[in-house]
């Protein structure tokens, strides 16, 4: 539903944007977007509805003893290496290269289940990331490796240190996917608007601070609640 709202949403902005600009519809609109929605980082939501579907049947059938477990962690630095080797080399279309972007991360889950909390094998998921992380970058295959790197050693510690539920954690939480979903907006809006220079930390600052107050006016909306 999220999905199915958004791209109503974005796709009604193109379309007025177009008018605007007085601009043809066809130069608002592309192919991709019948994979990803009417804004590209709308891949995320169908991507991550499959592959949440085919990890939860791999996960389910897997028994993770250590034999198990060691044997899927060599595999996590084959799949990074392989993604990242892939993106460096190849100029992909949208939204191949978004999809193979975040594999690694995909299989990041599957190893953060297979760890079950156990704080060696989590450490050897931050090993195997580190590992992929200076073969790649001595080899020259930047594209993820970074994101990759960070994301893996900040899950393990999320999963490691854990904190007590609070009032801002519930709100951070709650809003975590409406930011992400209606930020492009606000940035779109903002550039039309507000006289300050994109890709700046203010501009920056600002379009989340924007974002996360109108997402927390739609969540007291019954109905607008659904799609964040």
């Amino acid at each position: 539903m999220p999905w199915l709202a958004w791209c109503v949403i974005y796709g009604l902005a193109k379309v007025v944007d177009a008018m605007v600009k007085d601009a043809p519809l066809s130069s608002e609109f592309d192919t991709w977007m019948l994979l990803t929605g009417s804004k590209i980082h709308l891949w995320f939501l169908p991507f991550a509805f499959v592959a949440g579907l085919l990890i939860r049947q791999a996960v389910m059938s897997l028994h993770y003893s250590d034999r198990t477990f060691w044997a899927l962690n060599i595999g996590f630095v084959a799949i990074q290496l392989a993604s990242f080797w892939l993106l460096t080399s190849f100029v992909m279309e949208r939204p191949l290269d978004q999809w193979l972007f975040v594999v690694p991360a995909c299989y990041l889950g599957v190893m953060l289940c297979a760890a079950d909390g156990k704080q060696l094998r989590l450490l050897a998921v931050c090993v195997a990331a580190a590992i992929a992380f200076a073969i790649a970058s001595s080899l020259g295959w930047h594209h993820g490796v970074a994101q990759m790197v960070i994301a893996t050693i900040m899950c393990a510690a999320v999963l490691t240190i854990q904190i007590q539920a609070s009032a801002t954690t519930d709100f951070l939480s709650s809003i975590a996917l409406g930011v992400y979903l209606i930020h492009p907006l606000i940035h779109a809006v903002l550039l039309r608007l507000v006289d300050l220079q994109p890709y700046t930390w203010a501009f920056a600052l600002l379009v989340v601070a924007l974002s996360i107050m109108a997402i927390a006016v739609m969540r007291r909306t019954p109905i607008l609640r659904q799609i964040i």
